[in-house]
Order: structure tokens, then sequence, then C-alpha cells
């Protein structure tokens, strides 16, 4: 997991040796009742996972029981182990656009049959590319983009807002 975490963590961009990892173990201890732990080990570094010292000292803090003092598990078992690493970022000040105005009629691109509750509508066809801030479009429409095509039923609208994120709502 730290090996793939390190390299990914590359491959994006991020300093692992900035970054904060913590291991995260879901636990169920010995005895009658099972009990089930969620642990965060937080980790030195980058450089290497806890010993079985490590997580039976967690375990005991997190539980006040389980396990004994020379670190042997005592019937504690791992059930799941999840590797969650963060990293800082700075802050991104997005830009917002100028509102436009609701008309989305330069948008527009054409028309085609859509099946709407059963039967086929002539539905207008919209271009998110060229929907501005604050337009909106009503339902029924269609709305494409090179990775994605969102329809709108009829009750509904998608509003365009200040970071250009087309928001569908009723109305």
């Amino acid at each position: 997991m730290l090996e793939t975490a390190r390299r990914d963590m590359r491959g994006e961009g991020f300093d692992p040796s900035s970054a904060l990892f913590e291991l995260e173990l879901e636990t169920m201890g010995a005895g009658a009742d099972g009990d089930v732990a969620f642990l965060r080990i937080p980790l030195p570094g980058p450089e290497g996972l806890p010993g079985t010292e490590m997580i039976m000292r967690a375990y005991r803090e997190k539980s006040g029981r389980g396990g004994n003092a020379d670190g042997a598990n005592g019937g504690l078992r791992v059930e799941a182990a999840r590797l969650i690493v963060s990293s800082p970022v700075e802050h991104v000040e997005l830009k917002r656009h100028r509102l436009e105005g609701e008309d989305a009629s330069h948008a527009l691109i054409g028309e085609r049959e859509v099946c709407w509750d059963g039967g086929t509508r002539l539905t207008p066809v919209y271009d998110m590319g060229l929907l501005r801030c604050g337009n909106v479009v009503h339902g029924p429409a269609v709305i494409e983009q090179d990775d994605t095509t969102c329809v709108i039923p009829a009750g509904r609208r998608l509003k365009v807002d200040g970071l250009l994120n087309g928001v569908i709502e009723r109305g």
C-alpha cells in the first residue's frame, strides 16, 4: 500500500515526504463481545508501516483492553486495513464569472426526437460549452458537452452558476 501511495502521490505532482500517512485498521478483539474498533495510527512518514506492538498499543488505548503487554496480539484480528494519505495544498481562488442573464438561446444547437414518458417529443439541444453564467435552460431539454450528456426533464431547469457549473433545480 505504501509503495502504491508514494507512486500515486509523485504521479499527481505531490511530494510524499510532505504528506500525512495514517493506517486505519478495522479490528475485532478476542472475547465474548468481539468488540470492533477502528484504529487510526499516524505514521511518521512514507517509509514504513507500524509493527504489531504499535498496533496493539493503539488498540489498548482505544478500547481500554486487549492484547498482552509483550505485544502479542491476544486474539486481535484485523478485518480490514486502509492507508489514508493526505497532502496540504495551497488555497486556490477560482475565477467567478460575471452574470450574463437567463437567456440561453445562443447555446441552442438544434432539436432531436427524445423519448419522454412513453412517447417521443421534439426536444431542444444545447451546447454546455456555450452557456454562460446566469443562463437558464428549462426542461425538457438535452445539454451536451464533450464528456457527458445531461437530460433535463419537464419541471426541472439547468441554471449556470458563477463557476460555470450546471445546477439542476426544480422549476
